[in-house]
């Protein structure tokens, strides 16, 4: 399950034939340059049956999603993942708002989709009501009852594997 997988839909060019998309909004999904399921549905509120997946994956998508709905998220992610089923977290951070005035935070990624192919997407978000760091990540997953095995940081991004025991 790729969850926020409308957009780049990264997850979903990576392993096609074995995801399901879900976003909350339609056009992300339809927007999608691959040939997963694709389903509008809120994260915070899965309507599949618990022990569904092996995995589950948020690629630069909980830096969208307001604090107080990411324990939500992971917690619906826990219930639908199989023991021992991993939740990989790809995000930001996201600094202070400057006061310049800037209005959004962009972060430029270059992914590497194959030997040959690379993408260059960015993200943005606003930053009025947005903050984010790994560790409110971790937190969220902890307390929804994830295992940390392992965090990655790439200056501002990260990498977090949760696996359900």
């Amino acid at each position: 399950m790729d969850i926020g997988g409308g957009g780049e839909g990264v997850i979903g060019r990576l392993k096609e034939d074995s995801v399901i998309s879900i976003d909350l909004r339609k056009d992300e999904l339809e927007d999608a340059p691959c040939n997963t399921i694709k389903i509008v549905m809120d994260a915070t509120d899965l309507k599949f049956t618990d022990n569904t997946f092996d995995m589950a994956c948020a690629f630069y998508t909980f830096m969208y999603v307001r604090k107080e709905k990411r324990e939500l998220i992971c917690s619906e992610t826990y219930r639908v993942l199989k023991s021992g089923g991993q939740f990989l977290i790809w995000d930001v951070t996201i600094p202070p708002q400057p006061t310049n005035g800037a209005d959004f935070y962009i972060v430029p990624t270059n992914i590497r989709l194959s030997s040959n192919k690379v993408i260059t997407p960015g993200y943005g978000v606003g930053w009025k009501g947005h903050s984010a760091e790994c560790d409110d990540y971790l937190v969220a997953a902890e307390k929804a009852g994830f295992i940390v095995k392992e965090t990655i940081n790439y200056g501002l991004s990260f990498f977090i594997r949760l696996v359900k025991d």
